[in-house]
């Protein structure tokens, strides 16, 4: 079984082996690799998945685009304030973590958690906030299309079932 794939290149030392000197003509590199690893498979997953994305005029992300179903971590679960919403989050995270695997994370902003979160593939990340504590539910916002809805804690689980998740 023969498995084709064109690592791209961008850096000079290969542009420069690009030209045949003796014959002036240009050609393309290659290389035969007789191994299939596991390292070959993650480094052909993070060329085409890892990107930098631009958000709006100023701003942008780094994000981690690969299947749900292949990332390690499928949940990044944040209180939006560590000292008003972390009792609640943890329990989000106890009750989801024999499910899938799971991260809890606390430190610094909830944008900055996002992006962390983005730029290692989670596909999702859920939050607690203000409404989790006086009406029962959370905020799920997507990886790749950074929409936001909101569910019930008690339609959680199955939200993320029917997102293959586990």
């Amino acid at each position: 079984m023969f498995v084709f794939y064109v690592i791209p290149q961008k850096s000079r030392a290969v542009k420069s082996l690009s030209f045949d000197e003796a014959t002036k003509e240009k050609y393309i590199p290659y290389i035969i690799e007789s191994t299939y690893e596991l390292d070959r498979i993650v480094l052909a997953l993070l060329f085409e998945g890892l990107h930098k994305e631009e958000i709006g005029d100023s701003d942008s992300r780094v994000v981690l685009n690969i299947r749900p179903a292949l990332a390690p971590i499928k949940l990044n679960i944040l209180p939006l304030s560590k000292k008003r919403h972390a009792g609640k989050t943890k329990e989000l995270y106890a009750m989801l973590a024999p499910h899938c695997m799971a991260q809890y994370e606390e430190s610094g902003s909830i944008g900055k958690r996002y992006r962390r979160g983005d730029a290692i593939g989670i596909p999702y990340a859920i939050t607690a906030d203000d409404a989790t504590l006086e009406q029962g539910t959370v905020t799920i916002r997507d990886r790749d299309t950074m929409e936001q809805r909101v569910l019930p804690v008690s339609e959680l689980v199955p939200f993320l079932a029917d997102q293959s998740l586990f």
